[in-house]
């Protein structure tokens, strides 16, 4: 009694195989063929949407994940394209620049919509005192009474040259020569180098004025 009270217990709680009254079937060890045929079995009756998770996720992603790469990298190149000329320019190279923008009537000189125009050209404390000049004088005559890159207020030019830097300790000379309605004229850059590369620091006239000179003597 005892005995069939605990296989009907038995039975109650865990079931037997084949579901009547009887002793549990004890799983027998599958063969490798079986155990293969089972796996197939198993992955077959493994829902898609779990199967394919995974390779729906890294479609869903990858394009994502390569297309911010791309950019990034893009980015990156561009952000090297378009660092300011100025920055690897020689010292005959950018004064030859100033000259150009200048000729294309975008010159920083006697204009108030951006000083970064100045600081690509000019060391900061002259490009300030330009800057200012052209602030007070309000389009009219300021510091600055003609054309600072000719040195004169009526202009012939001809015979124009820029010539090959002559470097000192910590700067670079840089002289430009013409002639203008026949008289010959040579200006002198100086240019020193910091860390944002080679800035005009000054310009000599004839007569041994300059450019800072005179802008310090207007304030």
């Amino acid at each position: 009694m005892i005995g069939s009270a605990f296989i009907g217990a038995y039975h109650s709680r865990y079931g037997t195989a084949s579901g009547s009254p009887g002793y549990a079937r004890v799983p027998r060890a599958a063969s490798p063929k079986q155990g293969q045929a089972g796996r197939l079995r198993t992955q077959a009756c493994t829902p898609n949407h779990t199967r394919l998770g995974f390779s729906a996720l890294m479609n869903t992603k990858l394009p994502a994940l390569i297309a911010a790469v791309s950019v990034v990298v893009v980015l990156s190149v561009s952000t090297r394209a378009q660092q300011p000329a100025a920055n690897r320019m020689s010292p005959n190279a950018l004064v030859s620049d100033l000259y150009t923008q200048h000729n294309h009537k975008h010159s920083p000189f006697f204009q108030t919509r951006s000083r970064a125009l100045l600081y690509k050209y000019f060391e900061k404390s002259l490009a300030n005192l330009i800057w200012r000049d052209a602030i007070t004088s309000k389009n009219e005559v300021g510091a600055i009474d003609g054309d600072p890159l000719f040195d004169a207020q009526d202009m012939e030019i001809k015979k124009f040259a820029i010539h090959s830097p002559r470097y000192e300790a910590g700067r670079a000379l840089v002289d430009v020569t013409f002639e203008n309605f026949g008289e010959a004229k040579t200006i002198t850059f100086i240019i020193g180098k910091g860390t944002g590369g080679w800035r005009i620091r000054d310009i000599i006239y004839s007569q041994g004025r300059t450019l800072l000179g005179e802008l310090k003597e207007s304030r």
